[in-house]
């Protein structure tokens, strides 16, 4: 056991700063169980946490550590995790758990009205980037996954609000709810190449190949991610009693390079293999490092080493010197 929570930490703290370095739109975060106040029970504050994490993600702005994984981080490392409700303390968590961002809110209940808080830390300066409120007046505790979906979006600066609808009078007061999926469902995703790491609205999974994964019938939003390869995101539907399999190909990272000499006209080889005559250009080229030659006649041939970049083009102009007694 000691041993997995090992590998689930080496992969919080080294797989996810190399893998979003080159994505600045996507930041890693956690969220800290929402702090029930006056009028809420813990179990409901914890469901709506669990609810805020996965909205958080559908924003597209973040990878959220799942709770599983978060609270298992925090107790190899003997953190206090419950009651931990400073911002002292929840930078500190952020700083084990190895992500840029925090978020940390209250829940509460003030004679008729629900309040829900939220807030964004920057785990790096302990400072608070951002803060949101929504208030809920005499409504249902079910209507708070409405106002999750609202401050979730609010405290990233996306515009999406929606309101609780009155009880309305009529033909269409007669129309039945609609029902939601019932029962649980499988999926399995095969991905090409294998190893990509795998969220399930927003939940880590683990690796992929993943076969027969329990989870709740409905839709729902599979990522995948592996270092090198560009995101693949995909809605599914799961039916209840029924296995669902996707077998995703992953594109590659890739960048573009041109290379010319002058004289024009020199031989390129790109990792010992002929490719043409300069100037020459490759697109789509796999991003790292490779070796150039170039060679023509009566000058010496030139070696080089270069780096391709992630949807970069990479420009080289190689001046050829005359061989000695030419």
């Amino acid at each position: 056991m000691k041993k997995n929570l090992s590998v689930i930490l080496l992969f919080v703290f080294c797989f996810f700063p190399s893998v979003y370095a080159q994505q600045e739109q996507k930041t890693t975060a956690a969220v800290m169980d929402l702090e029930a106040r006056e009028g809420i029970s813990k179990g409901v504050a914890i469901n709506l946490s669990d609810y805020l994490r996965t909205q958080l993600f559908n924003t597209q702005r973040f990878v959220i550590v799942g709770r599983e994984n978060m609270e298992s981080v925090l107790k190899e490392q003997q953190f206090q995790y419950q009651g931990c409700t400073s911002k002292e303390c929840i930078v500190d968590a952020g700083k084990l758990l190895g992500v840029r961002k925090m978020f940390a809110g209250t829940i509460g209940k003030v004679g008729k009205t629900y309040i829900l808080t939220l807030k964004i830390m920057d785990v790096q300066s302990g400072q608070v980037d951002n803060s949101a409120e929504e208030r809920c007046a005499k409504c249902e505790e079910d209507a708070l996954f409405i106002s999750i979906e609202n401050i979730a979006y609010k405290i990233v600066g996306l515009s999406r609000t929606i309101e609780e609808k009155p009880q309305s009078s009529g033909p269409e007061a007669a129309k039945p709810p609609e029902e939601k999926p019932k029962g649980r469902g499988k999926l399995s995703i095969v991905s090409t190449p294998s190893e990509a790491r795998v969220y399930l609205d927003g939940e880590d999974i683990g690796l992929t190949p993943v076969q027969s994964y329990e989870c709740g019938a409905g839709k729902h939003q599979v990522v995948l991610m592996k270092e090198g390869y560009e995101d693949y995101l995909l809605p599914v539907e799961v039916s209840a009693n029924e296995l669902v399999t996707i077998k995703p190909s992953l594109k590659v990272h890739t960048g573009s390079l041109t290379i010319a000499s002058a004289p024009a006209g020199a031989q390129v080889f790109l990792n010992g293999e002929y490719k043409g005559l300069t100037p020459f250009t490759i697109s789509e080229l796999r991003v790292g490092d490779y070796s150039i030659s170039l060679k023509l006649k009566d000058y010496k041939q030139v070696e080089k080493t270069v780096a391709v970049s992630y949807k970069k083009e990479t420009k080289i102009d190689i001046p050829l010197g005359e061989e000695d007694g030419s």
